[in-house]
């Protein structure tokens, strides 16, 4: 079986969503409310520096978009048994009404042999000055195919809020589905 290198179609398309992703990174994080700075990573959570180190000694790297129009990048490791880094942008409701977007990403995740990954994590209560995590969670669910081009899968972020002023808020995305490819 021989593997085809990527032509240069397909190389700036990879740039353009990395691109995207860094944009992205910069915008939610830049512009995000008051109960999203509220939100600090679990370490299970992909950091930019992970995202740097997956994308400086990385394998295939894959581009898409959620059901919400956001760019997701998948980052493989070398010998692809692994995701490196796998990163997006979710659109949070709130009970309150009120929305923002989240950065979110997941790093170092292993895949079975059946092309199965799954990771989920309870987010633990987390204090701050305007507004309180008073717990919450964050799972990822994904099949890659055998030649490591093509993933599908879904996101699900919850986020419970406290505020300064005794209000309390659940923010949730949904379940987000995305998929990628070469």
């Amino acid at each position: 079986m021989s593997v085809r290198s990527p032509g240069p179609q397909e190389k700036r398309f990879r740039r353009a969503l990395l691109r995207a992703a860094g944009a992205l990174a910069i915008a939610v994080l830049g512009f995000s409310s008051q109960s999203a700075e509220a939100f600090t990573r679990s370490a299970t959570i992909a950091t930019a520096s992970d995202a740097r180190a997956a994308t400086a000694s990385s394998g295939t790297v894959l581009g898409g978009f959620t059901s919400q129009g956001w760019p997701v990048v998948v980052v493989f490791s070398k010998n692809e048994k692994r995701i490196a880094v796998v990163e997006t942008g979710l659109e949070m409701t709130c009970t309150s009404g009120e929305s923002f977007a989240q950065l979110d990403g997941w790093a170092h995740l292993a895949i079975r042999a059946n092309g199965g990954t799954h990771i989920a994590i309870a987010i633990p209560p987390k204090p701050g000055t305007s507004a309180s995590i008073t717990g919450g969670s964050d799972s990822f669910t994904a099949t890659v195919n055998r030649s490591r081009s093509k993933i599908l899968g879904e996101w699900d972020l919850r986020l419970d809020f406290s505020l300064a002023n005794g209000q309390t808020d659940q923010c949730d995305s949904g379940p987000v589905t995305f998929a990628a490819k070469l």
